[in-house]
């Protein structure tokens, strides 16, 4: 996802999707307690998620330039500016990829701990800046690459004559099920088959995968 570099918001571990709620990671909740505490008038905070809005489409380094003077108009520190500045971006995406209503926005974001004011600030904010976003990001293609919705697997064996002992050649079949924002409600499976060293490998790159992302929670 085109987020900042090193900010982790999923787990590898995870395997189903949550369907349009925000997974409540360390880093996003304590986005939502920063933003809960947050003192700054609500129509700075509205025109910092409209400037976020129409910048989400950009390329990571036209986006950046401006989180210093963002930072300084909700009046927070360089780390928490990041955390919130971050969160509210992925907010905007999941609604953008989901295709929220503002009203389900507001509902997703209060049910995830934001105090009611502000879920409704956000879902204000969404209801006159969503169908740009949408569109911007459209353009460029975010969306497109398929989300893991489930998955499942089973094993099977080949067995000698004389039982078990002599088990040959074990294999993993491992079914994906994913969707894409376009195919939002279709679902596509993929199949795959791994043999032992096969998923050792891969079971090592998730390792990596995992170790990396719980180093920046």
């Amino acid at each position: 996802r085109p987020l900042r570099p090193g900010v982790a918001y999923f787990s590898a571990a995870k395997m189903t999707s949550t369907n349009a709620s925000f997974v409540q990671t360390k880093r996003f909740v304590d986005a939502v307690r920063l933003l809960n505490e947050l003192e700054t008038d609500a129509t700075i905070l509205a025109g910092v998620i409209t400037h976020l809005c129409g910048s989400i489409h950009l390329s990571l380094g036209a986006v950046t330039k401006d989180d210093d003077r963002l930072r300084a108009a909700l009046d927070v520190s360089e780390d928490d500016g990041d955390t919130i500045l971050d969160t509210c971006r992925y907010i905007i995406e999941e609604a953008a990829y989901h295709a929220m209503r503002p009203a389900v926005l507001s509902e997703k974001l209060a049910a995830a701990g934001l105090n009611q004011d502000k879920a409704e600030l956000f879902g204000g904010v969404w209801e006159r800046e969503g169908r740009d976003v949408l569109a911007a990001l459209r353009s460029r293609g975010v969306g497109s690459f398929p989300r893991l919705v489930s998955s499942s697997w089973s094993l099977t064996v080949h067995l000698a004559s004389d039982g078990v002992s002599k088990v040959k050649d074990p294999r993993v079949f491992l079914a994906l099920e994913t969707t894409t924002q376009q195919e939002r409600g279709s679902e596509r499976r993929i199949d795959t088959e791994f043999t032992r060293d096969g998923l050792a490998d891969l079971f090592a790159k998730l390792e990596r995968v995992q170790s990396q992302l719980d180093s920046l929670m």
